[in-house]
């Protein structure tokens, strides 16, 4: 079609579907360059979350002052072809739990304090697949992520809240008081480890529980020994006799109720969902510890003088759904747990090898040529004098660069009206000498105002630029 629609060419017709992509052929402006958020040199990522509290997944189902924590859950990926299965419909490949429970082996990486008007701010380790749990001031969960995301070094996202709706705009926050990103706290002595039965529940009902729950007439039946069995000595595939494992009595008993389709068990509740159900949002407080009659036996005194860290790691564990190995291989036989590592070494082992390689030639290269600095005064700036110079700052359309004059040693932090951090760079003392110029290239900003900070140690200013 010519510009003015006066001239028209079919090209191609389909009475049953659009075959339609208008493509402009004329000339327009240069669309926005996202920014490139990564440097591969960083040891973390950065997450922030505005307020827990807003949102469809919790709302006003859930009142301010409930929530303290954010928990930071990382996946691990399992290789193929697998080792057992858990039986009946939809079952789990080298399964490290029964029937319904988790699918993937999981590490608690830490915790996050959820201040009083409902933000988070912190560190997490990147090109890991995390999800993310809030727990409630009793360590029971509040809600569940059920999906995941995987950062790059040095990346910074955020989220406003729970689901928020996209079509509206939610409430402008200035300062919300979790605004500098912090190292995770470690969950008890679960220090970024895999969340295993055997290793952190298992101790304690033998610390707690077996003296009255043993393997020989045990209360109410409940025998909660360590004593292990092979699962293949189960009756039916719908009781996961499929699974290639070793279970333990107490892992088996307390999540007994777990089988067919049902998530409701005798003790436990877990976060799980009917695989033929169609997808929709899960409501805060509706499953998990809280909803758990372990928990509230718990929490009831049925073991006096119970520390709270014992009831926050059953409620862990219930929130992780019920995970019996840490990690794929906990509870094989030797013989198949040899032959799943040489599959993983053949597999990820050598896909990762090969990821770190890129990545550090990537780094030697020069990433993506964000910062260069050159304290010589021959760079796009012009000559510099000796004489002590001004902040100063401008964007040149031409190549997208920001063009600064650095006075002297000190940080540049780049802002959005928003407050969220773009771009961070310090300057040494050596790099800048008497006044240097930068070039902060690939910027690729969208249009608008940003703010620019320097706090440097003769001189502390800021600018708004377009």
């Amino acid at each position: 079609m010519s510009i003015d629609g006066k001239t028209k060419e079919l090209i191609a017709s389909d009475g049953s579907m659009s075959v339609s992509q208008p493509i402009p052929l004329v000339a327009r402006a240069r669309p926005p360059i996202s920014a490139y958020m990564c440097d591969y040199t960083k040891k973390w990522a950065e997450l922030k979350m505005t307020n827990a509290y807003y949102g469809l997944g919790t709302g006003s189902a859930v009142k301010a002052g409930t929530i303290a924590k954010i928990r930071v859950v990382a996946l691990e990926y399992r290789v193929h072809p697998w080792f057992g299965n858990t039986g009946a419909s939809a079952y789990t490949s080298t399964p490290i739990a029964r029937w319904l429970g988790s699918w993937e082996g999981k590490r608690i990486v830490g915790e996050m304090k959820v201040e009083s008007d409902g933000s988070a701010a912190m560190l997490v380790p990147p090109r890991t697949p995390l999800y993310f749990q809030l727990i409630d001031t009793g360590g029971c969960l509040v809600q569940t992520v059920r999906s995941w995301c995987t950062l790059q070094p040095g990346e910074k996202w955020a989220c406003y809240g729970c689901h928020e709706d996209k079509n509206i705009a939610p409430p402008p926050v200035l300062n919300p008081i979790a605004s500098e990103p912090k190292e995770l706290n470690a969950f008890y002595n679960v220090k970024d480890d895999y969340f295993s039965f055997p290793r952190y529940i298992q101790p304690l009902l033998n610390e707690h529980c077996v003296s009255c729950h043993g393997a020989s007439s045990p209360d109410g039946g409940l025998d909660l020994t360590g004593t292990t069995f092979w699962t293949g000595t189960l009756t039916s595939d719908n009781d996961n006799n499929t699974a290639c494992k070793n279970w333990s009595k107490a892992y088996y008993n307390l999540s007994t109720g777990l089988k067919g389709f049902t998530t409701k068990g005798k003790y436990v509740t877990i976060s799980g969902f009917d695989v033929n159900a169609q997808a929709e949002g899960l409501k805060p407080n509706s499953t998990g510890s809280g909803k758990s009659p372990l928990i509230t036996k718990l929490k009831g005194g049925h073991v006096k003088g119970l520390p709270r860290e014992v009831i926050d790691k059953f409620a862990a564990w219930i929130d992780l759904a019920v995970c019996y190995s840490g990690y794929y291989t906990e509870g094989m036989k030797p013989s198949d747990s040899a032959a799943y590592e040489k599959r993983w070494q053949s597999t990820l082992g050598v896909e990762r090898a090969l990821e770190d390689k890129n990545i550090q030639e990537f780094i030697a290269a020069g990433q993506w040529g964000n910062v260069a600095v050159k304290p010589d005064g021959k760079s796009a700036g012009g000559a510099l004098s000796s004489k002590k110079q001004l902040f100063s700052i401008r964007f040149a359309l031409d190549g997208r660069k920001l063009i600064a004059n650095i006075p002297c040693e000190g940080t540049l932090t780049l802002l959005d009206l928003s407050g969220r951090q773009i771009m961070v760079h310090t300057f040494t003392r050596d790099a800048v000498k008497n006044g240097a110029s930068v070039m902060l290239r690939g910027i690729g900003l969208t249009r608008g105002l940003y703010v620019v900070k320097f706090i440097g140690a003769d001189v502390t200013n800021q600018r708004t630029i377009t």
